[in-house]
């Protein structure tokens, strides 16, 4: 009988968990873009928003099952297995991260029914809602505003965008909205208690 080695299995145990942890992550975009603190005790999850504030739930469970048969025990088919464990797990984290930000967006006023009659209107709608942050320079931060929508309706925000950037009356339209936000920017930024 072969020794049994303890401290070497738990090595080889972390080593998997920790990948099919990445596999979830990287098979699941903007789950990887997130950026979010672990906090290792509780039992739920919160969400802080710009503007100071903020909310909990529950954590919400996934599980996959995983079988590795002794004729499965190649490093590459461990690899594999692993690699899909992750992507199951990956799916159910992003299935649930969709649901609670539905919820989230549609408690704050946040959802924009995206195709309707009208791309342009639904896309002025959708920059109406969202808090713009600005550089030093006064310029919107759009890089770090993620529209989420399915593939028909990001075709039409494309050729929405289009419309408003060639369009004049769209354009002005466009930069007005970009100046009142600006300015509720600055006001957001004046009333904010710095922690001392």
């Amino acid at each position: 009988m072969l020794p049994d080695m303890p401290m070497l299995k738990e090595d080889i145990s972390e080593i998997l968990r920790n990948f099919a942890r990445w596999a979830a992550m990287q098979n699941n975009p903007p789950l990887n873009e997130i950026r979010s603190v672990p906090i290792y005790e509780g039992n739920g999850l919160s969400n802080h928003y710009p503007t100071g504030g903020s909310d909990a739930f529950p954590m919400m469970q996934t599980t996959a099952e995983l079988v590795i048969s002794p004729f499965e025990m190649t490093f590459e088919k461990v690899v594999l297995k692993f690699s899909q464990l992750g992507g199951n797990m990956g799916e159910q984290m992003s299935r649930h991260f969709f649901e609670r930000l539905g919820e989230i967006c549609d408690a704050h006023g946040q959802v924009t029914n995206g195709l309707g009659n009208n791309p342009v209107e639904a896309l002025f709608d959708g920059f109406e809602k969202i808090l713009w942050t600005f550089d030093a320079a006064g310029n919107p931060e759009f890089s770090k505003i993620q529209i989420v929508c399915g593939e028909k309706a990001f075709v039409a925000f494309q050729k929405a965008q289009q419309e408003v950037e060639t369009d004049p009356n769209l354009k002005k339209r466009f930069e007005e909205l970009k100046a009142r936000k600006l300015q509720e920017y600055y006001e957001n930024e004046n009333s904010r208690v710095l922690a001392g």
